[in-house]
């Protein structure tokens, strides 16, 4: 009863926070849940235009993460996770124009991912880390439009393939073992001075088909979620600064077992970014920190994102 209690308060919460499935429990228990889209991760970014110049792009995105899952009144559960990852984004702009608008394609995934949770004491449930790679994003689809000399406003299409690493069996997976469909649209004010964007992002979760509990295999399927990166910075010369941050919430509820749900998952955060332009290649380095959570894991994360046109 005790494992099935936490793997009822702990399933989960975790997962879509940096794209990993958890389960805890004695029986493995594990499902799909929250998003495949880390919030957070077009921080410090103008995803409402393009680069102006045709040709590929690369950007790695690593990140460092401290977890603390937390229930639907904001209290921390007592258990804890440290994850470490690397996002590979590949982005293709070979000057196309589609409907009046810039077409770009692009290729995303988890290079390396590392994690780590421990259970509180009286839990009676032991450590657990796993290492592997995450599904693959795939958007087809980028199309962004000027609406005046420093305003862009793009709309992206995409999906998540589950290619990645999932063993059921395991308090914890790597892949969500689903595919989840993505659409996003971004407005973004880009001058010599100011970056202002808003991006938003909804992902429509389709079922994991194994999901063991207690030994037999159930069809779990994640409610339906939005996530808003928010990204206001400065230029000065090669450096830029500002603040950026994310709201996060599922709209719609989960379907399956019932004592599966965790609860409808929300944070906030809001932290520091500073950047520098080192020839070809641009740096950044945030530390954003939740705000506000609820039904979720309450984190801490420092990103560093290293840029470069192929």
């Amino acid at each position: 009863m005790q494992a099935n209690r936490w793997s009822k308060t702990l399933g989960g919460l975790v997962a879509g926070i940096a794209g990993l499935a958890a389960w805890p429990a004695a029986h493995a228990a594990q499902k799909s849940s929250l998003p495949n889209f880390p919030p957070g991760l077009t921080l410090g970014t103008p995803a409402g235009v393009l680069p102006a110049q045709p040709g590929a792009y690369w950007i790695e995105k690593n990140f460092y993460t401290s977890i603390d899952p937390v229930d639907g009144h904001g209290h921390k559960t007592g258990a804890h996770l440290d994850s470490y990852a690397t996002v590979a984004i590949f982005q293709v702009v070979p000057g196309w124009h589609l409907l009046g608008a810039d077409y770009a394609f692009q290729l995303d995934s988890y290079g390396y991912f590392h994690a780590r949770i421990d259970f509180p004491h009286a839990s009676g449930l032991p450590s657990y880390s796993t290492n592997g790679t995450s599904d693959l994003a795939i958007r087809p689809l980028i199309l962004s439009w000027h609406l005046s000399p420093h305003l862009g406003l793009a709309i992206r299409e995409g999906v998540y393939i589950p290619t990645g690493s999932y063993d059921a069996a395991k308090p914890l997976s790597i892949s969500h073992h689903r595919r989840t469909f993505e659409q996003g649209i971004a407005l973004s004010y880009v001058s010599p001075d100011w970056i202002l964007s808003a991006n938003g992002v909804v992902d429509v979760n389709g079922s994991n088909g194994d999901t063991l509990v207690d030994g037999r295999h159930e069809r779990y399927r994640s409610g339906s979620s939005y996530d808003l990166d928010l990204t206001a910075l400065r230029h000065d010369g090669r450096w830029q600064y500002g603040l950026v941050g994310y709201y996060y919430h599922q709209f719609s509820p989960d379907h399956g077992p019932a004592d599966l749900d965790g609860g409808v998952p929300s944070e906030g955060a809001l932290g520091p970014l500073v950047g520098y332009q080192l020839g070809r290649v641009s740096l950044q380095l945030s530390d954003v920190r939740d705000v506000y959570a609820r039904n979720v894991g309450k984190q801490s994360r420092v990103w560093l994102s290293v840029g470069l046109r192929l």
